[in-house]
């Protein structure tokens, strides 16, 4: 195959095109970038281990609060939070919290060859990763990171994204972090297409959206970074775009390949407007009491400090350790730090139905203390044991049936790690299935059905779907072979 510089503008951005690419620029198919990346894994030496809280170098439990802190007062500080919501039910929360201020940078470089938009990916390794080195982002910061208050090097590629004149900005967001862990924490998600020369890192290759989502298959390969901003691009941009790349714009289509395409394209033609999607949201934000306020890391009840680990009374949810890192591919080579482990992995899962023939998505009003907007939409089902409201009653809607699959079919099924430098093997089962019987069953008041474009209508706004449900878009795709 030849691959050349960008064609022509029209037609741009061609993002179906690119999801149905499994041959780009550096690989000739999935399988050659999956096993690029198990290169990458033998060839970068890191080691991580969990210590106790008093080998931690430069960090420390603050006198009088007890709060984790790095002694240079940036990166971020583990302190306590206190909640309370009536939505969708009354909960109280008290627990530990990762406050990170600052807004890092997850930027992908994106450049055309034959045409086709490929995306410039790295195998980075992050402490917390099962497997260590996955699929990340071209540039994946906080700003201490990029700014080099850890004393090391400055990070690759940085000018694309911090200055418009290398490129052409296709996405650029602020979204959400895990609400669960972290206080009103936001990252820039940024994609910038490009028409220079970029040298090439031994850690970097381009592929295209279509190998990146093949990826997306295996478990623990493509970061959760990554799928972040991959979630920001809609399968298709036009309908002249999808009858390009041989689509129909017919309804019922008979693959769910084919449904994902026409439900990209139904922002206005789904079972309800977008304006009542955004009014339905905005009634219970504006309805729903939620109060979330930070504290002294040692003034929250029911969660004890040991030598190793910052733990809940009964053991469950998720606890603080530390972490002693050794890495030959990061910007500094040796550190520790402060990780958030769950007990346990969790579960997002998207149900969707046929409904007039378009394929719906199940979403739900989802209350999280640490969300910046406080309520987004997140997946049919998100669970974590031991969460808050996860609760001692009946299991969360539909949960038996994406994890059963009684009366389901299932779409899509990959277990993903979430964010490695701040999570150690936390591990979500990402799950999409496809209701049997088309017609609309009866949901809960916070629960609606929107169309796939009308999600990716409200990604664009920033801060409306939560990062577990972006996770489980981005998995979804259109392959040829």
């Amino acid at each position: 195959m030849t691959i050349t510089e960008r064609a022509p503008r029209t037609g741009d951005p061609g993002f179906l095109a690119s999801a149905r690419a499994l041959s780009g620029r550096d690989f000739a198919d999935g399988a050659a970038a999956g096993a690029w990346l198990l290169g990458a894994r033998r060839r970068q030496r890191a080691e991580v281990a969990l210590v106790p809280f008093a080998d931690l170098r430069a960090w420390t439990f603050e006198r009088g609060t007890g709060d984790l802190v790095h002694e240079s007062g940036r990166f971020f500080r583990v302190q306590g939070l206190r909640g309370t919501s009536d939505f969708p039910a009354p909960i109280d929360v008290q627990q530990p919290i990762i406050n990170q201020a600052e807004v890092g940078v997850l930027g992908v470089l994106a450049r055309r060859f034959d045409g086709i938009l490929h995306f410039l990916l790295q195998a980075k390794m992050e402490p917390g990763n099962v497997g260590l080195v996955q699929l990340s982002p071209t540039l994946q910061a906080t700003r201490s990171n990029y700014t080099q208050v850890h004393g090391g090097s400055r990070p690759r590629y940085l000018e694309f994204f911090v200055d418009r004149r290398h490129g052409r900005v296709l996405v650029d967001q602020l979204q959400s972090e895990q609400g669960l862990f972290f206080l009103r924490k936001r990252n820039r998600n940024v994609i910038v297409e490009t028409d220079a020369d970029v040298p090439l890192d031994e850690d970097f290759r381009w592929m295209t959206l279509g190998q990146i989502k093949r990826l997306l298959n295996d478990a623990h390969t493509v970061n959760m970074d990554t799928r972040t901003v991959i979630a920001a691009i809609p399968l298709v941009s036009s309908g002249a775009e999808a009858e390009a790349c041989g689509y129909g714009a017919r309804r019922d289509p008979s693959t769910f390949e084919e449904a994902l395409v026409a439900s990209t394209l139904a922002v206005h033609s789904g079972v309800q407007s977008m304006n009542s999607v955004l009014s339905w949201l905005t009634e219970i934000r504006s309805k729903a009491v939620v109060d979330g306020q930070s504290c002294a890391l040692d003034a929250i009840d029911g969660w004890h400090r040991t030598d190793r680990e910052i733990r809940r009374d009964d053991g469950r949810y998720f606890t603080i350790v530390g972490a002693a890192v050794e890495s030959d591919a990061r910007e500094v080579g040796r550190w520790t730090q402060p990780m958030v482990r769950p007990v346990e992995a969790g579960i997002a899962a998207f149900v969707t139905t046929r409904i007039d023939g378009v394929l719906h998505f199940l979403v739900q009003a989802r209350m999280e203390i640490g969300v910046w907007n406080l309520i987004e939409l997140g997946p049919t089902v998100q669970y974590l044991p031991g969460a808050p409201d996860a609760g001692d009653g009946a299991p969360p809607f539909m949960l038996r049936e994406v994890t059963d699959g009684a009366g389901v079919t299932a779409r899509h099924r990959s277990a993903q790690s979430e964010e490695g430098g701040r999570f150690y093997q936390y591990v979500t089962e990402n799950i999409v299935v496809e209701i049997d019987d088309r017609s609309p069953m009866p949901v809960p008041p916070n629960y609606t059905w929107v169309t796939l474009g009308q999600l990716n209508t409200l990604i664009q706004y920033g801060n409306h779907l939560n990062i577990e449900a972006r996770s489980v878009l981005a998995c979804l795709g259109v392959h040829t072979t």
